[in-house]
């Protein structure tokens, strides 16, 4: 008798100092570790090519690049500032340059809709902010400014605790920028491969 109590004593004991560490992998991410919390500044940087239209003119290959300066509040939420450029060229439209770039200076809310426990993630951006499009399309070629906004959907693949690697479908574009009464409208499809810091 005091044999099998003893028995159930040490499996007991057992069963019990198994329950912290099986409460910790449970957990949710973004509640273990510091790998997995991920709060505070946020920094990111990007290249990307994609195709450039613009209303009433040919399609063309674009490149270019994005910076990201913002703040992450949780390991699911980032809100962040972001620059992007976007240059096309090889337009033969009479009366239109034959190259243009398109500048984006937007605000983002960054949500992830899937973590796994690596902290693996696919996410979606939305922006919106001020659009730039140089050279305009009046008559001096005076830079046109409009409404920006930017979107995209992605993955985020951690490579150390606190760098990721980021490959993004994005839409970027400039609506109705205006110079000497004169609108035009940019849009930008593409791909993006990106790290951020966080």
């Amino acid at each position: 008798m005091a044999r099998m109590v003893g028995v159930g004593l040490a499996l007991t004991a057992m069963a019990l100092a198994a329950v912290p560490a099986r409460a910790q992998i449970s957990r949710p991410v973004g509640e273990v570790g510091e790998r997995t919390e991920r709060r505070g500044i946020y920094l990111g940087v990007g290249g990307d090519v994609g195709l450039q239209f613009v209303s009433g003119v040919d399609t063309k290959f674009s490149y270019g690049g994005q910076a990201k300066l913002g703040y992450s509040l949780t390991r699911q939420l980032q809100i962040y500032l972001a620059g992007a450029l976007h240059h096309a060229a090889g337009y033969s439209t009479p009366g239109f340059p034959e190259s243009q770039t398109l500048i984006l200076a937007t605000a983002h809310l960054h949500q992830f809709i899937y973590q796994d426990r690596g902290g693996l993630g696919v996410f979606v951006d939305g922006g919106v902010g001020a659009g730039f499009v140089t050279p305009g399309v009046g008559i001096t070629r005076a830079l046109a400014i409009g409404i920006g906004y930017s979107g995209g959907l992605g993955i985020e693949i951690p490579i150390t605790s606190y760098v990721s690697l980021v490959p993004e479908f994005y839409y970027r574009s400039v609506n109705n920028a205006t110079a000497e009464n004169v609108s035009i409208t940019v849009n930008v499809i593409g791909l993006q491969l990106g790290v951020v810091y966080y």
